[in-house]
């Protein structure tokens, strides 16, 4: 934050992208709401699952907002459905790698598991990866986050059918745009919602 304020002070134009500002801070800050990102692709994976189940949850990186305002709505949606267990969680700091390692640890641990959670864009493509190498697909249920060409991959195998994305062209034209203003000297919102997309297999065709 200070070097952010410094380089206000010097004149320079500052925005956000996919991230909050520090609180206080003022700084115009260009992202979806996370929380209901979360939100969203829990609920749509408990109408998968019948909201009933073993749930494991692969976080992404704990320090990084939007993966923690995803997290913490997945908590808070898993526990109103008392039926709904979550059996284990694991990290994948936002790599593919890592998330398949973690999702082919915790199915050997949990052959009854019936859903993966995800917070980040690697969590999926692991997931699906490690679930098409295990031959559990359509057996466990997951949604994506996010819209990567990977993870378009898996959805085209039919690994998936949704995911839940942010809009990353958007935020990068008004990130533009808010710069372009600042610079003219208009003030900028604090907050430009880009809302919450979502990724289809026709969408994917």
């Amino acid at each position: 934050l200070p070097i952010l304020k410094e380089a206000q002070e010097r004149g320079i134009p500052v925005v956000l992208f996919v991230s909050t500002a520090p609180e206080g801070s003022q700084i115009t800050y260009i992202s979806n709401n996370f929380y209901d990102q979360g939100r969203i692709l829990g609920e749509e994976l408990l109408k998968r699952i019948d909201n009933k189940g073993k749930v494991a949850i692969i976080h992404g990186v704990p320090t990084n907002s939007a993966h923690a305002d995803r997290y913490q709505a997945l908590l808070d949606l898993f526990a109103k459905h008392p039926e709904v267990e979550v059996v284990e969680t694991g990290y994948d700091s936002d790599d593919v790698q890592k998330a398949q390692t973690e999702a082919s640890r915790i199915l050997a641990a949990h052959p009854d598991l019936n859903a993966f959670a995800v917070v980040d864009a690697a969590g999926p493509v692991g997931v699906g990866l490690a679930l098409r190498e295990a031959n559990r697909v359509g057996e466990v249920k997951f949604v994506g986050i996010d819209d990567v060409p990977q993870l378009q991959e898996l959805m085209r195998d039919g690994v998936l059918d949704l995911s839940i994305a942010t809009r990353p062209r958007m935020m990068g034209e008004w990130s533009t745009l808010t710069l372009l203003l600042q610079n003219l000297g208009v003030k900028t919102p604090i907050w430009l919602n880009t809302g919450i997309g979502y990724m289809t297999p026709d969408m994917v065709k």
